[in-house]
């Protein structure tokens, strides 16, 4: 389950971020040519692949996040982020499309999934490798 969840939110971080990549010319283009952001906008295999990228990220780091809790890591990281990912697009998606009340969602999603990735970065790097402590543990028995 941690790989697939890992494969599958890797594909939907990808696809948001490509096309995120549109928020850089959107403000040119609403403001030079607001026809083209429109068009742009209703083509369908923007939408198919924004939609694609969307329930890839919120599936992926859910699987992802389910899969740590389950590790030797400590649970927390991993239910934040299974709840934060989530949270953090269904924030997104709400504030932008109907009100913008849902923006502390967003935002609480998006430091929850930052803490959970964090914190489980963090507890591998400080963990020693397990080459480290077999070699230790042939020291002490020699």
């Amino acid at each position: 389950m941690g790989l697939a969840g890992f494969l599958v939110a890797f594909s939907g971080t990808y696809l948001i971020a490509v096309g995120g990549n549109f928020g850089f010319f959107a403000p040119v283009l609403a403001k030079e040519a607001p026809a083209v952001l429109d068009a742009i906008a209703q083509y369908w295999p923007v939408a198919v692949i924004n939609g694609l990228a969307a329930i890839a990220f919120m599936i992926g780091y859910l699987l992802f996040g389910v899969a740590m809790t389950k590790t030797a890591l400590p649970r927390w990281p991993g239910v934040f982020v299974a709840v934060g990912a989530p949270a953090h697009l269904l924030g997104l998606g709400i504030s932008v499309l109907v009100s913008t009340a849902a923006w502390p969602f967003a935002i609480l999603g998006s430091v929850s999934l930052g803490l959970g990735l964090g914190w489980s970065g963090y507890r591998m790097w400080r963990a020693p490798a397990v080459s480290d402590s077999l070699a230790s543990n042939k020291d002490a028995r020699v």
